[in-house]
């Protein structure tokens, strides 16, 4: 074992499954240890406040041997909780100070990925931690991962810094107009401190920055963050290719920030204050490389968001949709104007390459329908959400019918674990199964839980963190 190589013991490293197994081989001896650093910092995950704690304690010594700058990839802080630690909240908020976590993140030169849960939104309340991630230099950065932010004071610290650096350069310009000549008492020279200079002038958008999600982040203000967040990012050069805004309050004035050519995911669920005919619907006609969209405008069976109107529903069906060539995940759930003569006209080359397609909450769509038409040309359809429709209230006509057209059918999702479980009971094809919230007919020996994540994953992999996985199977 002493002759193996640092590059082969680190490839084994990557079998280990938990930090745990990754600590427990590198305490072979020296070699396997300094070896196994890489792929041990690699991922950083803090679930608890001891967790926490214990690695702030060791933070110089991390980078004083240069495992935080070299080393961490990922931090996800989704899963910090004090369920099971002993601990009060009110002592697990105070163990996390937002200078510290700064620091922290300041740290990690090569970091490109950052995951945010909602146990740590008072953090957010003062601005260093979103100075360290948008006033320092974090080169690879891709991905930013915030969920849950609901907390108005929270909204208010994070719109405070475009706020202030929007109202400087306001007075700084009208200042250069005045003439010191003519107005001399009335602009004074002022002295400006370090801290303001942070905030206004050496922001630093990662200028890798690719994948974005504000997921449940509702209460975050559409004129005092979001749209400045976003003419920032169009100013500063990046192609967001991955963007999840679901049940935000953003309007249709983002669109104006954001190039729909380049967007291969866009997640919409829920949002209240876009409109379809008011830039909604010509945005959409220019995503054309899309391969996932999410529409769906309910949530847990409430209608959460504006409808799109029957004759945008219908443009964007029968015109759009076929020039989204790569598109494989659709949802249209909740749409109230969707009907069986609207989605009966989508045109046939998309259907074929659709591996997912969600009519949810929609009632006018039935199974003798457009369903029952459209489903044998659905080729590769392998996930089926008829959630709240006519269609499950005959499971087995439903079955029966999709084992018939569509073989390739793996999940069918539904909502009451009660109507037609009998049916599958003596089904040696299909089985029932529900999770959190979600109930499903699949295949047998499929495991349906996590086939289809109503948040965007970020990342073509499944989440670690219990909490995003919450937030993206269970409801």
């Amino acid at each position: 074992m002493d002759t193996l190589t640092p590059e082969l013991i680190d490839t084994i490293t990557a079998f280990c499954s938990t930090a745990q197994t990754k600590a427990r081989w590198g305490s072979v001896n020296r070699h396997y240890y300094e070896a196994t650093r890489r792929r041990l910092f690699q991922n950083v995950t803090i679930t608890s406040p001891r967790q926490y704690l214990a690695f702030l304690r060791h933070l110089d010594e991390f980078e004083a041997k240069g495992y935080l700058e070299r080393y961490v990839r990922t931090l996800d802080l989704s899963s910090y909780t004090v369920r099971g630690s002993g601990w009060s909240e009110q002592q697990a908020k105070k163990v996390i100070v937002a200078s510290d976590l700064a620091q922290w993140i300041t740290r990690c030169r090569f970091l490109q990925q950052i995951v945010i849960g909602d146990e740590l939104m008072h953090v957010f309340v003062e601005p260093d931690v979103m100075r360290a991630i948008f006033t320092t230099d974090h080169p690879f950065l891709q991905v930013i991962d915030f969920t849950g932010f609901c907390d108005q004071k929270v909204t208010k610290a994070m719109a405070d810094l475009f706020l202030q650096q929007h109202s400087t350069t306001t007075n700084k310009d009208e200042d250069k107009a005045a003439s010191p000549l003519l107005l001399p008492a009335l602009y004074p020279p002022q002295e400006s401190s370090d801290d303001d200079l942070m905030e206004v002038h050496h922001w630093k958008m990662p200028p890798r920055l690719t994948q974005l999600s504000f997921h449940l982040c509702m209460a975050l203000s559409p004129t005092l963050f979001f749209q400045p967040f976003f003419e920032r990012l169009a100013s500063n050069g990046n192609t967001i290719t991955r963007l999840d805004l679901a049940h935000t309050p953003i309007t249709n004035q983002v669109f104006t920030h954001v190039n729909p050519s380049t967007l291969t995911h866009l997640n919409l669920q829920g949002c209240r204050g876009i409109h379809c005919c008011d830039g909604l619907a010509p945005f959409l006609r220019q995503c054309t490389n899309l391969v996932e969209l999410n529409l769906n405008m309910h949530f847990n069976g409430v209608a959460v968001g504006n409808q799109f109107c029957s004759g945008c529903l219908g443009d964007f069906l029968r015109h759009d949709l076929k020039h989204m060539r790569r598109l494989r995940v659709l949802d249209l759930g909740g749409q109230a104007h969707l009907t069986d003569g609207l989605l009966i006209q989508t045109p046939r080359q998309v259907l074929a390459g659709l591996h997912y397609l969600s009519v949810a909450y929609a009632t006018h769509v039935t199974l003798d329908g457009a369903m029952g038409t459209l489903l044998g040309g659905m080729k590769q359809i392998e996930y089926l959400n008829v959630t709240r429709t006519s269609m499950n209230r005959n499971p087995r006509a439903l079955l029966d019918l999709c084992a018939r057209v569509a073989p390739q059918l793996e999940v069918i999702e539904v909502e009451d674990k009660a109507i037609g479980r009998d049916v599958v009971a003596r089904s040696t094809t299909w089985a029932f199964s529900q999770h959190g919230r979600r109930g499903y007919y699949a295949r047998q020996g499929v495991d349906p839980r996590f086939k289809y994540s109503q948040k965007l994953l970020l990342l073509d992999e499944q989440p670690q963190s219990p909490m995003m996985k919450y937030w993206s199977f269970s409801y």
